[in-house]
């Protein structure tokens, strides 16, 4: 298993690339209007600016979040803490788990909110695919009065290129389920996206909403994204995007262009910069003020020997320096496989398991490290603690633990060595 622990103030990125092509703000990245707005708001620098605005000074006390991984890199369950400056201490919030299928495709996600001293039902969503393993539906359901009921769903078609031709989405009325938008998708002979239109529906037919045009240079880069919404008559230019790319393709630069009826003025900008490994280690934001570009925010990412991002640093320009606002930092610990969950040095054993009324957990501890075994209930809950284990085995007596299964992890101070799953019958 892997655990990567991220201390932040408010952002927490998951499943970051050490390579930074490829950051584009269009609806090449949107698939569905509800992931990237109807409006398309956050396209502008308006959006942009009222994130960054909602940042508050950099505390890295005030949120951690823990992604629990397989081996194959998936995520099976977020957690997350808010820290409560009235105990000084860690605060569980909200949790998620995650289901896949053989092939590795998500196929459900639930969500929990911690409540009165558990976990309590939010929402939860179903994904279906086809035979090439494309997402063809999701469903939405959300929590109360005791049981799911059904919020909102898309539907998702794909072409023999598997390149997605269009998507529905709709919303549940309480008796059925009504059309909201659906779009249409273009490609060329290199399966780049061309064109998305996007319609609504109006109660008795599609009305045309908006449209998204793309271009690409030869090696297949997005040089340019044209946003143009409908009148009723015909179609208006709205904003654009401009981009630039190195010689190893890299994003080195996006421009953001809003139509003033007659002209493009320039809007925003945003400019990387890359290590020898490729790896992003500067974006510098800037925003147009009729004459000059002006500074606006910063990001810095540092990355270790294995191209993973370790940390992130946020400023915010103040007029003539920069100030310190977030900053995120990532610890990895090497993935393993359920069988063999530890090193080498700690080899792990459990047995019997399942179990009825004690298991035993064995493991190497050569240096007679103190170690912590922690057991968690399936939805996440702590019930059992063990701290300063010197010796290489563990009784966990069952007690009042009801059937089920439950998960425990082995860790000397922050480093987590071990976990796996033991089952009650």
């Amino acid at each position: 298993m892997k655990t990567k622990l991220f201390l932040t103030a408010t952002l927490v990125l998951l499943g970051m690339s050490g390579n930074a092509q490829n950051k584009q703000l269009s609806p090449t990245k949107w698939g569905t209007n509800q992931e990237w707005g109807a409006n398309q708001e956050f396209l502008s620098f308006d959006a942009k600016r009222a994130k960054h605005t909602l940042l508050p000074k950099f505390d890295s006390r005030e949120r951690m979040q823990e992604f629990t991984a397989a081996a194959s890199t998936l995520v099976d369950s977020t957690y997350n803490w808010d820290w409560d400056t009235l105990t000084n201490a860690w605060i569980s919030t909200t949790n998620v788990l995650f289901t896949y299928d053989a092939n590795g495709n998500q196929i459900s996600v639930l969500s929990h909110i911690w409540y009165g001293g558990s976990w309590m039902n939010s929402w939860q969503g179903f994904n279906t695919y086809d035979a090439n393993n494309n997402q063809t539906s999701w469903l939405s359901q959300i929590w109360g009065g005791g049981s799911w009921m059904n919020d909102w769903q898309y539907l998702r078609t794909y072409d023999a290129n598997n390149n997605q031709t269009s998507w529905l989405s709709q919303i549940w009325t309480g008796s059925g389920w009504m059309d909201i938008t659906q779009a249409f998708h273009t490609y060329d002979a290199n399966n780049n996206q061309t064109s998305v239109l996007s319609q609504s529906w109006n109660g008795s037919s599609w009305v045309d909403d908006w449209q998204y045009l793309y271009t690409y240079d030869a090696n297949n880069n997005e040089t340019s994204g044209l946003y143009q919404s409908w009148n009723g008559s015909s179609w208006v230019n709205d904003w654009q995007y401009l981009y630039t790319y190195d010689a190893n393709n890299n994003q080195t630069s996006g421009l953001s262009q809003s139509w003033n009826g007659s002209s493009w003025v320039n809007d925003w900008q945003s400019l990387y910069t890359y290590d020898a490994n490729n790896n992003e280690t500067n974006e510098l934001d800037q925003i147009w003020n009729g004459s000059n570009w002006e500074n606006y925010w910063e990001y810095l990412k540092t990355y270790d020997a294995n191209n993973n991002e370790t940390s992130e640093l946020q400023q915010s320009w103040n007029g003539s320096n920069w100030e310190r606002t977030d900053s995120m930092y990532h610890y990895y610990i090497a993935p393993a496989s359920i069988a063999n969950l530890m090193t080498q040095e700690h080899e792990l054993v459990v047995y019997p398991n399942p179990f009825s009324s004690y298991t035993i957990i064995e493991f190497k501890n050569s240096k007679k490290e103190k170690h912590t075994l922690a057991l968690y209930s399936s939805i996440g809950q702590l019930v059992r603690q063990i701290e300063n284990i010197s010796n290489e085995q563990i009784r966990i007596e069952r007690g009042d633990l009801t059937k089920g299964a439950y998960f425990f992890q082995l860790q000397i101070g922050r480093e987590i060595i071990g976990k796996s799953k033991v089952i009650i019958e």
